[in-house]
């Protein structure tokens, strides 16, 4: 048989605790609920990721829902217990676990530490990300096209500001800087020469407004590309990667975010628009 998945293990789960008097270690738990579930040592052993069994992996799901539900709580040294309720608890419901605690995370009124476990597991469900892959993958490579065609004209922009015919000094100066350098070094190269005029001060806002576009656009580009797209659930939820200013520890710390459908051909139509716009203030920006 499969390794079942987390949600069929709320009740082993429970079982195991109450036969162990309840509570237990993690390795106590896991090989009571092998035990109740007659699983074999062939299934007990398979590999979710690097070195972690399947079954340790659903099962540290199931603790965290049942945690978050208040059957369990997990002790100062290391010990899982079973709460009052969990004692007077015979069998579990797993679709009112499921319902209570994900709308608990989507509303963001979880303890934070109890958000951020949640954050950084990474539980996905494959049956639904293979019923919209097409629809996805076409509007993400899409989308992932026009960002390239917004960043190759971007460039020429910049590069003409240098000033030579085929643009050697400009793509000197941008061939190593990401996408968001790039945006800094745009608005510097134009904010100083229109700042000099009280006249100007249209120019100066339209500049600031098109930088706060192209940073919300790179984010977005960034959450789509690092996305872990197996964990898109049926909200249009996905648990995307942030990397946290390397400058203070590199942490990499992981966070939710909403990439619809929607959402997606919003920002395919935003860049069409920033290629427009900012095509029209090159031209006009140093016109005095």
């Amino acid at each position: 048989m499969a390794i079942p998945t987390f949600d069929k293990l709320f009740n082993p789960l429970l079982t195991a605790l109450k036969k162990l008097g309840g509570s237990g270690s993690i390795s106590e738990i896991e090989d009571k609920v092998a035990e109740i579930t007659s699983l074999t040592e062939e299934e007990i052993n398979e590999i979710h990721s690097e070195s972690r069994t399947k079954l340790s992996y659903n099962l540290a799901w199931a603790r965290t829902y049942l945690k978050l539900y208040g059957l369990v709580q997990i002790s100062s040294r290391g010990v899982w217990v079973l709460t009052s309720k969990g004692k007077r608890t015979k069998t579990i419901n797993k679709k009112e676990v499921k319902k209570y605690v994900r709308k608990l995370n989507r509303g963001s009124e979880l303890p934070e530490k109890d958000l951020e476990t949640l954050e950084q597991l990474d539980f996905f469900e494959d049956d639904y990300i293979d019923k919209v892959f097409d629809k996805y993958s076409q509007l993400i490579g899409w989308f992932l096209i026009r960002f390239s065609r917004l960043e190759h004209d971007f460039n020429i922009i910049i590069a003409e500001f240098f000033g030579d015919d085929y643009h050697e000094t400009g793509y000197i100066v941008i061939k190593k800087l990401m996408f968001l350098n790039k945006i800094e070094l745009f608005y510097d190269l134009y904010i100083r020469p229109i700042s000099f005029s009280e006249k100007n001060k249209k120019k100066q806002e339209k500049l600031l407004n098109i930088k706060k576009r192209l940073d919300d656009i790179n984010t977005f580009r960034n959450r789509v590309v690092h996305a872990n797209w197996s964990s898109l659930n049926r909200d249009g939820f996905v648990r995307t990667k942030i990397i946290t200013d390397y400058r203070v520890d590199g942490a990499v710390k992981f966070e939710r975010v909403k990439i619809t459908p929607k959402i997606i051909k919003k920002n395919i139509a935003e860049i069409n628009k920033l290629i427009d716009d900012i095509e029209t203030f090159r031209e006009t920006a140093l016109q005095f």
